[in-house]
């Protein structure tokens, strides 16, 4: 039993959805999913596939940011683990988190995301060239000075919270796999509308052939996604 609850926003995602409700299934985890209110219509969909209630987000805005206080506000904890649909996250994060909470650390708590994609049926990872993507995705929301700006956490991060856990605690950003060439071009549009900033545009746009990659054992991963692709007789 972890002292922190994953919260999932909902918004458009179906595979991924169903991939991850199935992942943290075989983790042994039970995360809360949100549906964001304008997608109202599909909550009898999203309970299918999920096999459960959703809570619904009243999103004033287009983006989980929004208003990060009515998202955070559906927790049963104070702090939270936020993970998108399209997005895994290793037990080695989840050990960590779980120590972080209970020991009391910082209010905010970031950790390394690998882009990733399913090559000649194993895992491969964008090639970290000099930066890294730290997500700060673990916060105690009684805490935290919340921002309702896109692609930010969803609050505020000082400078003294950059340090990210070390080691295999890591999220994995699973976006190649369930997103058609079709939604990443509306994605996209949408973010460029919203004032994102374009040097983010520029790599969103990026075909995934024009990235480098690089081999990522993960087992858990890797022997959950085959799985799950057998159960959905995919090839």
């Amino acid at each position: 039993m972890v002292d922190f609850t994953i919260l999932i926003p909902v918004f458009e995602e179906t595979s991924a959805l169903a991939f991850s409700k199935f992942y943290f299934d075989r983790l042994g985890l039970r995360p809360i999913y949100v549906l964001d209110s304008k997608r109202i219509s599909r909550r009898d969909e999203v309970e299918r596939v999920i096999g459960r209630e959703v809570l619904i987000y009243d999103n004033p805005g287009f983006v989980a940011e929004a208003n990060f206080e009515r998202f955070a506000a559906l927790s049963p904890t104070d702090w939270v683990l936020r993970i998108d649909c399209d997005e895994a996250v290793t037990s080695a994060l989840v050990k960590h988190a779980d120590q972080h909470v209970k020991r009391g650390g910082s209010s905010i708590k970031g950790y390394d995301r690998r882009q990733m994609r399913w090559h000649e049926d194993g895992f491969q990872a964008v090639k970290h060239l000099i930066h890294r993507d730290i997500q700060y995705r673990l916060f105690d929301r009684r805490k935290v000075r919340f921002l309702h700006k896109i692609h930010t956490p969803g609050y505020k991060v000082p400078l003294l919270q950059m340090f990210p856990a070390p080691g295999l605690a890591r999220i994995y950003h699973l976006q190649f796999l369930f997103e058609s060439p079709e939604l990443r071009q509306k994605k996209g549009a949408l973010y460029k509308s919203l004032g994102q900033a374009e040097k983010f545009n520029e790599w969103f746009n990026t075909p995934v052939d024009k990235f480098k990659w690089e081999s990522l054992e993960d087992p858990v991963l890797t022997d959950a996604y085959r799985a799950w692709r057998q159960q959905q007789g995919m090839a």
